[in-house]
């Protein structure tokens, strides 16, 4: 399914952003991505997400939104743990939805903050890793 849902998401009040499918490069990011990460959007087009996510998280999206696999409703993958720029980590519900968009298949991420009552144990994560160079 083709969507050209740019608007779309840029005015979700969600977290949102795409990636790339092979080196989960992110090509796309919402203004509520920018607002709650605290990087600007040419960093974040800089950055994959295991920049941003544990090994645990990023593996549940490529499990879940294997390679050419479409759903009109995006899976919930369950609350993770997501890297700030100012070192802070912050409790999401993160769901995601693969799709193609503008020609290309992406995965999107959507990141929702948790704020009700206890937010769910975070476990520790090491330094971001860096993603080799194209």
């Amino acid at each position: 399914m083709e969507h050209s849902g740019e608007d779309a998401i840029e005015a979700s009040r969600y977290a949102i952003w795409g990636v790339e499918r092979e080196a989960l490069r992110i090509v796309i990011a919402n203004e509520a991505a920018i607002r709650h990460l605290g990087f600007s959007r040419p960093e974040l087009f800089g950055m994959t997400l295991m920049d941003l996510l544990p090994a645990d998280a990023v593996a549940a999206i490529e499990r879940h939104c294997p390679r050419g696999y479409r759903s009109d409703l995006p899976n919930r993958l369950g609350f993770f743990a997501l890297q700030k720029k100012d070192g802070t980590r912050s409790s999401v519900e993160l769901f995601c939805q693969a799709m193609r968009m503008q020609g290309e298949e992406r995965i999107f991420v959507l990141a929702r903050l948790h704020r009700l009552g206890p937010p769910p144990a975070i476990p520790p994560m090491g330094p971001p890793r860096s993603s080799p160079s194209v």
